[in-house]
């Protein structure tokens, strides 16, 4: 019984590699054109820490954001260090370095998997719809698409950003959590 066990989660970790590899392929060089060569390699850095770091500033100086900017604070805190744990415990290399003729647009140091930036982008975008209802469609395609960035410049497989993704949102879901159950037992 171990053994089929064994043997079917052998064949599903094949499937995703198979599935992981070719849609890389295809996002990194068959969608690749000079536009995206263009925009790709700038709209990634929104999933910088530094970029989210200067919105949640913004918003904690503006009369409708203080909660929004600390919580996007304490999320890139949650996402971060989640991700670094996870690249280190994983261990996975990047895709230029596993596979050939890559079109590699940035560069990328560490590991691959998870996405950092995709964690830091849905961890915003779940932070901020949050609390602004209306902006959630913007954030989430922006979010959506740093992610696509990643894979198109060539430091991430697909599911890196996917992985990075759900650590957002679950990161970005815990601390609003947290946050509004401080506000509920604060007693001034």
């Amino acid at each position: 019984m171990i053994q089929d066990i064994a043997g079917g989660l052998e064949r599903i970790y094949r499937s995703v590699v198979v599935f992981d590899t070719g849609a890389f392929l295809f996002i990194n060089k068959e969608c690749a054109n000079p536009f995206f060569d263009e925009v790709m390699p700038s709209l990634t850095h929104m999933g910088l820490g530094q970029f989210v770091f200067l919105a949640a500033l913004i918003l904690m100086l503006s009369r409708v954001g203080k909660i929004t900017g600390i919580s996007l604070i304490a999320g890139m805190t949650v996402s971060y260090y989640l991700s670094s744990a996870l690249k280190e415990i994983v261990s996975r290399p990047r895709p230029f370095q596993v596979l050939n003729d890559v079109n590699k647009l940035a560069c990328a140091g560490g590991y691959s998997f998870p996405s950092g930036h995709s964690a830091m982008a849905f961890m915003a975008a779940f932070v901020i719809t949050s609390y602004h209802k209306k902006a959630g469609v913007l954030v989430y395609l922006l979010a959506f698409m740093v992610g696509l960035s990643r894979v198109y410049i060539g430091v991430h497989f697909p599911s890196d950003v996917i992985c990075g993704a759900l650590i957002g949102t679950v990161s970005g879901y815990f601390v609003v959590k947290v946050l509004q159950g401080l506000k509920k037992t604060d007693v001034r």
